[in-house]
């Protein structure tokens, strides 16, 4: 629970930055403000007036909000509505804008901190589900994916590109030991094992050395006399060249049956083979104590790289949305998969709860990244519902959708958004629960 409360407010700092940028440019294009809030409705009391603003404090801790003179009527002195076309789309921009800022600095942000990262990030697949997409397609373990739809993969960036490929056929580049491929998969649209959409029991990095980062005493592999450290050049019979390699072939040889015969280098010097009993069938626990992390260096980004990382990533997360949308439009990603208030929220929450702080940043930048896109969509009641309405009124010469109009517009529109929220918020619960 408490990770939840730490969360809320960093949800909360999208809307509250976003609010700001309304408030600063419409003081600069002389719209009168009548109220600024922290915090959303029902009022908890008033903090005071300056300059003829209301300042307030409100119950719900969801960032803010600014209430401007004369939103929909341009009768109103000093109001929104009854500015230029352009002071309204300067107003009405200010505030994805504001958001656009805030993602790029805290990607910069996050760019800056001292950084663990793997040195190399090929990924491997271990263990094919039996008919599932990627045995279809040809896929075998012990695979690297380089790329998803023609796109490089590296990490978690694997499982986002075949989301977003569900139900569509997608080429995948694959290298099959020193061979490369081009296959065709169909990703599953609902996960097959955990978050993969191949049929995939576990992914892994690929690595240049087979090293046994762990050996878990009183395993088998312990027991035989294999220690952490020790490098695994060959396993019956068969020379090992990466984690891959071993992983796969280990994988391969479990099944089989029999005993495993390793051949491992330690300090340099080649041992003679070691022979692992595998557990026998009676046991609860099958696994020989064999572990392997992906070898890691910390390392600090210079301020001109910093730069170029914090752009580059801004401009992904805002080509993200739109991703997002053709592939719901496609049926690759259904609406269940869509997260709402709480479904940020927790999400925020479990970044958090690992304490790292460049993983706070760059969660909270994609999502102002998302706020800043899905804000100015010419949809009713959005941002960009508003300036869809200026656009028509400087392409009509200056004459305006009536007032009402277009204020019965925003109204169907925002119930139609409200109702959408509240479906994905209960699909959100289904998944908390």
């Amino acid at each position: 629970m408490l990770y939840w409360l730490l969360a809320i407010p960093l949800v909360g700092i999208m809307v509250l930055v976003h609010e700001i940028g309304h408030f600063l440019v419409a003081r600069r294009m002389g719209v009168r403000i009548v109220e600024f809030g922290l915090g959303l409705p029902p009022r908890l009391l008033t903090l005071g007036v300056w300059k003829g603003v209301r300042y307030t404090l409100n119950l719900l801790p969801l960032g803010g909000f600014v209430r401007l003179a004369g939103e929909d009527d341009p009768t109103v002195q000093d109001g929104l509505a009854g500015k230029r076309p352009g002071q309204r789309a300067m107003v009405l921009l200010a505030g994805a804008a504001m958001n656009l800022v805030l993602a790029f600095f805290l990607f910069f942000t996050a760019a800056l901190l001292p950084y663990e990262e793997v040195v190399f990030r090929r990924v491997g697949v271990l263990g094919i589900i039996p008919g599932g997409p990627a045995e279809q397609a040809g896929l075998r373990s012990g695979d690297a994916i380089l790329a998803v739809g023609g796109r490089p993969v590296q990490d978690e960036g694997l499982l986002l590109e075949l989301l977003l490929n569900g139900g569509q056929p997608t080429p995948l580049l694959v290298q099959r030991g020193s061979t490369l491929l081009t296959l065709t998969v169909v990703p599953s649209v609902e996960p097959l094992h955990h978050d993969d959409r191949l049929g995939i029991l576990r992914y892994t990095y690929d690595y240049p050395e087979a090293v046994l980062t762990e050996v878990l005493a009183g395993r088998p592999a312990y027991q035989a006399g294999l220690r952490s450290g020790d490098v695994v050049v060959g396993l019956d019979g068969e020379t090992i060249t990466t984690t891959l390699d071993f992983w796969s072939t280990l994988e391969r040889r479990r099944r089989e049956g029999g005993l495993l015969v390793f051949t491992v280098r330690r300090a340099g010097q080649l041992l003679e083979p070691i022979t692992v009993y595998p557990p026998s069938p009676e046991e609860k626990d099958q696994s020989l104590g064999l572990c392997w992390n992906p070898p890691k260096e910390e390392r600090r980004r210079s301020f001109p790289e910093a730069l170029a990382q914090g752009i580059r990533e801004t401009w992904e997360a805002i080509l993200l949305v739109p991703r997002v949308l053709a592939a719901m439009v496609r049926g690759s990603v259904p609406l269940q998969e869509i997260s709402g208030p709480l479904g940020m929220t927790q999400a925020a929450a479990e970044v958090v709860r690992t304490g790292q702080a460049d993983r706070v940043l760059r969660l909270v930048g994609i999502l102002s990244a998302n706020l800043f896109v899905v804000n100015l969509l010419p949809l009713p009641a959005l941002d960009g519902g508003r300036l869809a309405f200026v656009l028509v009124e400087w392409l009509r010469g200056g004459r305006r959708v009536p007032p009402r109009r277009e204020a019965l517009v925003h109204l169907i529109g925002m119930l139609l958004l409200l109702g959408l929220v509240l479906l994905v918020s209960y699909f959100d619960l289904l998944r908390l629960r």
